[in-house]
């Protein structure tokens, strides 16, 4: 991973996922500042933030024309949430109640526009869901489908829109 304030270049490592060993490499913005984080301002506020709307879109380019179908994955996580299982390791561990959106790129070295949708509800607009009541820090990853050992990205102007006002 690598960026200079204005965008995030991520590289495929060697790592895979799942039965069909699909290549994924991700990145995240770490928010060990509190509340102080954006995301943590904004998502994780309890009872304030529980039910605010959003959606999320991004400019993305490969670097190399893809030979198999690859998938940007953008995640929204808290750390502490109503009914957290009592075994949740990382992120992953807290994936049952995050936001996560996806979105298929297309096969080009283009800049592409990619507007996001919620994975369980195929839906552009996602809700702070209500077992988010805890003040809590939250992570924002970018999880990358597909794209092979070597090849990268580039993600650029990043749009959060709150769509409920």
């Amino acid at each position: 991973m690598s960026g200079n304030g204005r965008s995030l270049e991520i590289t495929a490592g060697t790592a895979t996922q799942g039965e069909a060993n699909t290549p994924y490499s991700f990145a995240t913005q770490q928010v060990w500042n509190k509340q102080r984080n954006w995301y943590s301002a904004n998502y994780g506020r309890g009872a304030e933030s529980v039910g605010k709307t959003y959606r999320y879109a991004v400019w993305v380019k490969l670097n190399q024309v893809p030979v198999e179908p690859v998938t940007l994955r953008h995640v929204v996580v808290p750390w502490v949430y109503d009914g957290i299982p009592e075994d949740a390791n990382g992120f992953t561990g807290r994936y049952s109640e995050a936001g996560l959106f996806s979105a298929a790129l297309a096969a080009t070295t283009q800049w592409q526009y990619v507007e996001f949708v919620e994975d369980s509800t195929n839906q552009r607009d996602w809700a702070i869901p209500a077992t988010w009541s805890s003040i809590t820090d939250v992570f924002t990853l970018w999880e990358v489908y597909g794209l092979p050992t070597g090849d990268s990205i580039l993600i650029d102007d990043y749009a959060v829109t709150r769509t409920d006002i």
